[in-house]
């Protein structure tokens, strides 16, 4: 129709090449360009903003998605949508996890709260809010007003869950710069701290952490690293002080740090790391990806002197026992978006993908770009 645009949803089957056979479908190679997309049916004159896929998808062909003021479902990948309800908030992210029989969806605004609904979208309950300190489990929750202890009410939150969901009920939520883990399919939630008097700036679950329990963090004192953040803002985190990189074996009741000699680069400390990012091969091949900060200096940007520090790549395929630099930049007076995705057979074919904004200029003006690597994030 002349005069309205109605948006369509797709999913790549693959980035390169022809579309995969069914017996293909669960090992995608990354190519240089995404070529083969697979419309999802039209969703209405305004676009999706959010969308969860089922665990074993496209074995379950299930699909939920935020649409302007709807949550709207397929359940057959595409080819007719339904409108299920509205969202409690403008969520950030969805997750969809559990079973066919037993599904949770969950959502995560970008104002610190955490959603939870058990019939995919109809209905909504709020099971946490970084403001709050009482329980939110009770009938009643008391009113939410506690400023956030770091930064900014945006930071956060993000929402993992174990790859054994629909076992163990198990999920992990970092906001504000601490970390919570919920083991009753996030209807309640659990303070950990891996570090205390530092901020966990990310994590990851282990691939199989169904099995081995393993969460990985990025921690650093000091400021959250948002990036949103502007100059006069820009955290002084402690490169040399910062606990770097952690590692739990049990689920998060314990942590150990690994080796931070290795994040350094020219003999300075790098240990204010920002990310952290982990094969999907990494309970084999040991394989993870740290950006982190280090080498403080002051900036000009504006006139106006500010802190800045540079940035750096690394990449340990020891399981953090040691770490090569694979990149630096900077100094930067601000962080900037980087993100790493993994080929599915990455184990076979080595390949992923860098996102990455390069320019010091300001955060808005930045350069981005997309790189591609072939030999295991070596170049």
């Amino acid at each position: 129709m002349r005069g309205r645009r109605f948006a369509r949803l797709g999913l790549v089957t693959q980035l390169g090449g022809s579309q995969p056979s069914a017996a293909q479908s669960d090992r995608v190679p990354l190519g240089a360009s995404a070529v083969d997309w697979t419309p999802l049916g039209a969703l209405g004159p305004q676009g999706p903003r959010t969308l969860a896929v089922f665990p074993t998808w496209p074995a379950n062909p299930t699909i939920v998605a935020e649409r302007g003021a709807d949550v709207i479902l397929t359940r057959d990948g595409g080819q007719h949508w339904e409108r299920r309800g509205s969202p409690p908030a403008v969520l950030g992210n969805l997750i969809l996890a559990g079973t066919p029989d037993s599904s949770v969806l969950l959502g995560a605004t970008n104002h610190g709260r955490g959603y939870r609904s058990a019939d995919l979208g109809q209905t909504w309950e709020l099971t946490f809010d970084v403001r709050c300190t009482q329980d939110l489990a009770v009938s009643e929750p008391p009113r939410c007003d506690n400023p956030p202890q770091y930064g900014a009410p945006a930071v956060g939150p993000d929402i993992q869950v174990s790859p054994g969901f629909a076992r163990d009920g198990t999920a992990y939520l970092s906001a504000d710069g601490r970390l919570w883990r919920s083991r009753d399919a996030a209807r309640n939630w659990q303070p950990l701290d891996p570090a205390p008097g530092q901020l966990v700036q990310s994590y990851q679950l282990s691939p199989d952490y169904g099995d081995d329990a393993t969460v990985v963090a990025a921690v650093a004192g000091g400021g959250f690293f948002q990036t949103s953040l502007t100059p006069d803002a820009f955290p002084s985190s402690d490169p040399a002080d910062s606990s770097g990189v952690l590692v739990s074996t049990d689920g998060g009741d314990t942590w150990t740090q690994l080796l931070s000699s290795g994040l350094a680069v020219d003999d300075q400390p790098y240990l204010a790391v920002q990310r952290i990012f982990l094969s999907p091969a990494y309970p084999k091949d040991g394989t993870m990806f740290a950006f982190a900060w280090g080498d403080p200096s002051q900036s000009r940007p504006f006139g106006t002197p500010v802190a800045a520090m540079k940035r750096a790549l690394f990449r340990s395929v020891d399981g953090g026992a040691s770490w090569d630099v694979v990149a630096v930049d900077g100094p930067l007076p601000f962080p900037t978006v980087q993100q790493l995705a993994f080929s599915p057979d990455f184990a076979h074919d080595g390949v992923m993908l860098w996102a990455r904004n390069d320019k010091p200029s300001s955060p808005a003006s930045g350069s981005c770009q997309l790189r591609r690597s072939s030999d295991r994030g070596l170049t």
